[in-house]
C-alpha cells in the first residue's frame, strides 16, 4: 500500500523531472547514450553541488530543479549501464 506522501513526492518529483527533460535547450544536447559515463559522473556530482547550495540558501523551488537534475543524470547512467 502506497502511502498518500509517496505518490505526492513521486508525482511531484517526476513532474519536475521531465519539465527539466523537455527544456528546449535540453532536447538540443546530444541524447545521454552517446555521452560516456565519465561525462554524466561529472554532471552528477555538479548537480548534486547545486542542489546542496539550494538548500544552504533555502530556495525551496530550486531545490526541487536541482533535485530533479540529480534525479536525472542518475537515471541517465542507470539506462547506460543497465
Amino acid at each position: 500500500i502506497t502511502r498518500p506522501e509517496n505518490a505526492r513526492l513521486a508525482a511531484r518529483m517526476r513532474d519536475e523531472m521531465s519539465l527539466k527533460l523537455d527544456l528546449s535547450k535540453n532536447r538540443e544536447k546530444l541524447h545521454w547514450d552517446q555521452t560516456t559515463n565519465h561525462y554524466l559522473f561529472a554532471r552528477l556530482v555538479q548537480e548534486v553541488e547545486e542542489l546542496r547550495d539550494a538548500i544552504y540558501n533555502n530556495e525551496s523551488e530550486r531545490v526541487w530543479e536541482e533535485a530533479a537534475d540529480v534525479a536525472n543524470f542518475a537515471a541517465m547512467l542507470a539506462d547506460n549501464n543497465a
